[in-house]
């Protein structure tokens, strides 16, 4: 059987190199994976995506990683209750040149999650931000957190 040779869903490779902008090595993902179980401890339930393109808010992102927080009733829930896990993700991220983008699902009346913080060292990370009332903050029914690696375009952008 030596000559049976093992693969992983995700190629390591180096992170410096020129195709480091869509690969999610087998690690990060188990990471990540770990850093979530406290919100899942917690009673939340947290799916994880990846995608080679996907729209954020209002960008046309690469290689997105989504994560989408929620109760496992249907009652709302604080943005506090998930910060902490959401800031040590883009903690462990950033240093690998993820940008991020933190959204939240409105409890009335709106159909989409909409953006309230974002960052990274892409240029066009922080161009858009919703200005929020905390309230909207307090009662929400779901969170979503994507990383992004880079962002192809704007799409509708308001001044």
């Amino acid at each position: 059987m030596k000559h049976i040779k093992s693969y992983t869903l995700f190629e390591s490779l180096d992170l410096n190199s020129e195709w480091s902008q869509s690969v999610l090595t087998d690690e990060v993902w188990n990471d990540i994976s770990d850093i979530l179980l406290e919100l899942e401890d917690d009673g939340f339930v947290a799916t994880k995506h990846l995608h080679d393109f996907k729209k954020v808010s209002n960008k046309l992102c690469e290689d997105v990683i989504e994560i989408v927080v929620n109760k496992e009733s249907t009652k709302n829930f604080n943005y506090e209750e998930v910060k902490d896990t959401f800031m040590r993700l883009i903690d462990y991220l950033e240093p690998y040149g993820w940008n991020y983008s933190i959204l939240y699902f409105p409890p009335i009346g709106q159909y989409h999650f909409d953006e309230f913080e974002c960052g990274g060292k892409d240029p066009l990370a922080k161009v858009h931000k919703h200005l929020l009332y905390r309230s909207e903050l307090e009662d929400s029914h779901a969170f979503k957190i994507c990383f992004y690696q880079g962002i192809d375009h704007l799409i509708n952008y308001d001044i």
